[in-house]
C-alpha cells in the first residue's frame, strides 16, 4: 500500500548484521588497546612517582604514587571487562554481555574511593605526627610529569570511550584525570614546601583526596544509575522517537523505553499502524523500524517493536 512503500528510502546507508557485528569487534579492540596503553603508562608514572616521593622525602608524591598504583588495576579491570563483554550473547545471556563494563565502572569508582581515602589519612596523619619535613626538587619535577602525560592520557582515553560509547573507558578516563588533579596538588605542596611552607606538601595531600573523592562518587553514580535501568538522555529518547516517525506506515509511536546497558543501547518502544492492513505489512513496518534505529541511532543493540492499531481520536497510552 502507498504507506507502506520505499522504506529503504527512511534509511539510505542500512548496514548488515555482519557490518554491525564487525564495527562492534572494531570498537571492543579499540578499547582494549586503550586500557592496556592505561596500563603500562600508569606502571610507569607509579615508578617514577615512588622513587621520586620517597627520594625527595615527599609525602604528597608518595600519596600521589598510591593512587596511581590503584590506576594500574583500574585499567587492568576494564581490560578485562572488555574481553567478557564483547562476548556475542548466548541463551544464557539473550542481551549480550555489555553489564561486565558497568561491573568494571564501578570497580573504577571503589577503586578511586580507595585511593582517597588512603591520600586523605595519610596527610591527616602526617600533619597530626608533626614530621613534616621540605621534599627534594625531584619530587617537584616528577608531579611535572605526571601532570603532562596523564592530560595526555586523559584526552585520547575519554575521546576514545566516547566515539566507542564504553562506559568503563570513560570511567578509566577520568581516573587519569583524578591523577592531573592530584599531581597538580602535589605540585602546589611541594612547591610551596621548597619556598618555606613545609606543611603545604601533606595539605595538598588532603586537598587532591577530596577531589578523588568526589570524582569516584559522580563514575558510581553513572554506574549505578546503569544498573537501576535509567533511563538514556532525552536527546537520545526524542532522536529514537525522531527515526522511528520517518519511517513510511508509522502513524504514531509512543512508551520509548531506552536504557544503556555497558556500551549498548536497548529500545523497547510501540508504533502504531493503520488498523486495516495485514499482519505481513504491520511485521514489514516492525522491521523498517528496527533496521532503521540500528543504523541511526548509535551502539543500538536490540530493539523490540510492538504494534498496535492507530485510531484516530488519539493512540493508546
Amino acid at each position: 500500500m502507498e504507506n507502506q512503500t520505499n522504506n529503504s528510502q527512511a534509511q539510505p546507508q542500512t548496514m548488515t548484521a555482519e557490518e554491525l557485528a564487525a564495527q562492534r569487534a572494531a570498537n571492543f579492540k579499540t578499547g582494549e588497546k586503550w586500557a592496556i596503553i592505561g596500563v603500562v603508562g600508569n606502571l610507569f608514572l607509579t615508578l617514577v612517582k615512588y622513587i621520586a616521593g620517597f627520594v625527595g622525602n615527599s609525602s604528597a608524591m608518595i600519596a600521589d604514587a598510591t593512587h596511581s598504583a590503584s590506576d594500574i588495576i583500574a585499567s587492568a579491570v576494564v581490560f578485562c571487562s572488555m574481553k567478557i563483554a564483547k562476548k556475542p550473547r548466548d541463551k544464557g545471556h539473550p542481551y549480550g554481555h555489555g553489564g561486565a563494563e558497568v561491573i568494571a565502572t564501578m570497580a573504577v569508582a571503589i577503586f578511586l574511593l580507595l585511593a582517597g581515602l588512603s591520600i586523605l589519612f595519610n596527610s591527616i596523619n602526617v600533619i597530626k605526627e608533626g614530621n613534616v619535613q621540605a621534599p627534594g626538587v625531584i619530587a617537584f619535577i616528577a608531579a611535572i610529569i605526571s601532570i603532562v602525560t596523564k592530560e595526555i592520557m586523559f584526552r585520547a582515553t575519554y575521546a576514545v570511550g566516547k566515539r566507542i560509547n564504553s562506559p568503563s573507558l570513560i570511567a578509566n578516563a577520568w581516573d587519569h584525570r583524578s591523577d592531573v588533579y592530584s599531581s597538580i596538588g602535589t605540585v602546589i605542596g611541594i612547591g610551596g614546601a621548597l619556598l618555606g611552607f613545609p606543611i603545604l606538601d601533606p595539605i595538598a595531600g588532603a586537598v587532591v583526596s577530596l577531589f578523588i573523592l568526589h570524582m569516584a562518587w559522580n563514575i558510581a553514580k553513572d554506574g549505578l544509575d546503569q544498573i537501576m535501568s535509567a533511563s538514556c538522555k532525552p536527546e537520545v529518547v526524542d532522536a529514537i522517537s525522531e527515526h522511528v516517525r520517518e519511517v513510511d506506515g508509522v502513524m504514531d509511536v509512543q512508551g520509548i523505553r531506552a536504557k544503556q546497558s555497558g556500551p549498548y543501547i536497548m529500545i523497547d518502544l510501540r508504533i502504531y499502524v493503520q488498523p486495516d492492513i495485514s499482519i505481513t505489512e504491520a511485521h514489514d513496518i516492525a522491521a523498517a523500524v528496527r533496521t532503521n534505529l540500528f543504523n541511526t541511532v548509535e551502539h543500538t543493540y536490540d530493539v523490540l517493536v510492538h504494534v498496535e492499531p492507530y485510531v484516530e481520536s488519539g493512540s493508546e497510552q
